[in-house]
């Protein structure tokens, strides 16, 4: 278990100290994936997430061929493996890659003109991760309002847009 450690921290590089296992990778795939789904724009790709639990899936595989045919071990494993396996299919599936698969004439086309622009007032529920200080929400009264860890609300996207990036928000 301790390769695994290794093998995940060496694919993500942490500006902070924080511990990366394949527990917190998943966790933040999941969440990504959340935050994907219900966000009405496109966010930022987590490729390096993806490409390390799909590492990890292998080196899970590797270790389940240990194992004799009848443990009851294997066959939680392969659950879990079936599980992560649909989380980061799910999040791919839901990124816009149906482009690279059109034809060549239709994909040279002029962006402004045919693309549809996200509504970032559209309004979305969240869980507050990490307190937050004085988000304004545009056609209030424009007052600030402060998040407490843990909380949830229904709020406007675009003022916590940037949040939901730096992770001190989760979509649900």
């Amino acid at each position: 278990m301790d390769d695994s450690v290794a093998d995940v921290s060496e694919h993500l590089d942490s500006s902070d100290n924080e511990e990366f296992t394949p527990g917190k990778v998943l966790q933040d795939i999941e969440n990504a994936w959340l935050n994907e789904k219900f966000a009405p724009e496109i966010l930022p790709h987590q490729s390096e997430l993806v490409d390390c639990m799909l590492e990890q899936i292998s080196h899970m595989e590797e270790n389940m061929k240990k194992l004799k045919k009848g443990d009851i071990r294997l066959a939680i494993h392969k659950m879990e493996i079936d599980r992560i396996r649909f989380v980061i299919k799910s999040y791919l599936r839901t990124r816009t890659v149906a482009l690279q698969h059109m034809p060549a004439n239709f994909q040279a086309f002029e962006v402004d003109k045919l693309t549809v622009k996200p509504n970032l007032n559209s309004h979305v529920f969240l869980r507050v991760n990490k307190p937050v200080q004085g988000i304004i929400v545009p056609g209030t009264t424009n007052d600030e309002i402060d998040l407490t860890a843990g909380a949830q609300r229904l709020i406007q996207y675009q003022p916590i847009a940037s949040l939901v990036k730096e992770g001190a928000v989760q979509l649900i």
